[in-house]
């Protein structure tokens, strides 16, 4: 019985971003890491459950729920390209690259700052070889 509630509490999670979608007509603002985690996450828990224990229908329940509820979200992720006018669409290019700009500026920083990082721990480690070997 506590498998069940907890398998309809975590299904039922998805239930409002879903219901605004269909309510919105879109799926703007909804991040795609965040759809992508949630279903690999979903993915890897039904493979998991399968493997260790079979079909376990309350656990099921929770994570085909949930896929179902991604799937949703994605389509209308997809819809709103479909439903966009030629402005709003212009205007959302803009900034999607002013947005991917500022992506590429923070992805390039931290591909930085773990080039220095590495070359820092190379230098510890040829500087503890040559004291160490000596």
């Amino acid at each position: 019985m506590l498998g069940w509630i907890g398998s309809i509490a975590f299904a039922v999670c998805g239930a409002p971003l879903v219901f605004t979608c269909i309510k919105k007509g879109h799926a703007r603002g909804v991040n795609n890491l965040f759809l992508f985690l949630w279903l690999l996450g979903e993915v890897c828990y039904v493979i998991q459950v399968l493997i260790d224990f079979g079909w376990v229908v309350w656990m099921m329940f929770n994570y085909l729920l949930n896929i179902i509820f991604i799937m949703i979200v994605l389509y209308y992720k997809a819809k709103r390209h479909d439903t966009v006018s030629s402005n709003k669409e212009s205007n959302m290019n803009v900034e999607t690259t002013i947005a991917k700009g500022i992506i590429d500026i923070h992805i390039d920083y931290w591909i930085d700052r773990a080039a220095v990082i590495f070359t820092a721990a190379d230098s510890i480690k040829d500087t503890k070889k040559q004291y160490c070997d000596n």
